[in-house]
C-alpha cells in the first residue's frame, strides 16, 4: 500500500501513472488512511486524479465519499452561489454524480437520449471543475431537485 508523507511525493507518484490509474490509486490511499496530507493537498490531488476524463463511473460512490470529506473542490477561483440548474445527457443514469452547468455540453453526451435538467444548491456541489472546458459539477444525487427530461432525440 502506498503511503504519502508530503504533497510533493503524492503528486510525483500520481503524475507518474497513466490518467486512468490515478483515481483508483488516490481512492486506495484515502480508503487506507495512509496519507499524512491535509484537506487542501487532497483537493489538489483529486483535481489531478480526475483530470483527463478517465475516471470510470464505477468509482463514483467512493468519489462521493471522498468529496464529502474534502469538499468543496474547485480548479479555479470561481465560486458558485444560489440555486443552480445543471444538466447531463439522458443516458439512463439520473442518479449520477456527474453533471455540467453547460446545457450544450450535456446535449453532446454520447449515447444520450435527450437531456436531463435538475436543480441543486451551490453549497451542495462537492466539486466544480472547469479546466477541461466542461464546467463539470460533482454532486450527491440525493441533493438534486426537479430532475426532468428536457427533450428526446431521434
Amino acid at each position: 500500500m502506498r503511503r504519502w508523507l508530503s504533497y510533493e511525493e503524492a503528486h510525483a507518484d500520481l503524475s507518474g501513472l497513466e490518467p486512468a490509474e490515478r483515481l483508483p490509486v488516490l481512492l486506495e490511499v484515502w480508503r487506507g488512511e495512509t496519507s499524512q496530507l491535509d484537506y487542501d493537498d487532497m483537493r489538489r490531488l483529486f483535481i489531478l486524479a480526475w483530470s483527463g476524463g478517465e475516471a470510470l463511473p464505477e468509482y463514483d460512490h467512493e468519489v462521493l465519499g471522498m468529496l464529502r470529506w474534502i469538499s468543496p473542490v474547485r480548479d479555479s477561483e470561481k465560486y458558485l452561489v444560489g440555486a443552480l440548474t445543471i444538466y447531463r445527457g439522458a443516458d439512463g443514469d439520473s442518479r449520477s454524480i456527474r453533471w455540467t452547468l453547460d446545457e450544450e455540453r450535456a446535449a453532446m453526451h454520447p449515447g444520450a437520449n435527450g437531456i436531463l435538467r435538475a436543480t441543486v444548491k451551490a453549497h451542495d456541489v462537492h466539486a466544480h471543475l472547469t479546466a477541461s472546458g466542461e464546467n463539470q459539477v460533482l454532486v450527491d444525487p440525493d441533493e438534486l431537485e426537479n430532475v426532468e427530461l428536457l427533450q428526446r432525440t431521434g
